[in-house]
């Protein structure tokens, strides 16, 4: 099999392997609350365009969960394995409320208030990767389809 040959050739990135990118993102997607529309907070992406190619290239999007994405991203080798034989750019996105992802700053303050929490949704999750992807491909990636 094709892939199967090319697999493990780096099963450990390093931080060498991609550019950190902090994308302003909306608070609130859906307008549960006027003052959290217009607040926006800095979200981490991680991006890896070694083998990209923007005409016949794929992007392979790992969406974060509970922890700091460099993490993620350093044991996540298979991606950047595939990456080659998919032209693929490689990204990683926080989730909202980890690591440097922090609405309100801080720890304590992303945490202390109890109303904060309601911004803490898989749906507002999910909005985020969707307006990373649509910045990505506009901008970063240089994609004119979108």
């Amino acid at each position: 099999h094709r892939l199967m040959g090319n697999l493990y050739r780096n099963p450990t990135p390093t931080a060498n392997t991609w550019k950190t990118l902090s994308v302003s993102q909306r608070l609130d997607h859906f307008a549960l609350d006027p003052a959290g529309v217009e607040r926006h907070f800095d979200q981490r992406i991680l991006i890896n365009t070694d083998h990209w190619d923007p005409k016949t290239g794929c992007v392979f999007f790992y969406t974060g969960n509970e922890g700091a994405i460099e993490l993620f991203a350093q044991n996540s080798g298979l991606l950047f394995d595939l990456a080659p034989d998919f032209s693929a750019a490689v990204v990683f996105a926080e989730h909202r409320y980890y690591g440097s992802s922090l609405p309100f700053g801080t720890v304590n303050a992303s945490f202390a208030d109890p109303a904060h929490s309601r911004y803490m949704t898989v749906e507002q999750a999910m909005a985020d990767f969707a307006d990373n992807i649509v910045w990505l491909r506009s901008t970063m990636l240089e994609v004119s389809d979108v």
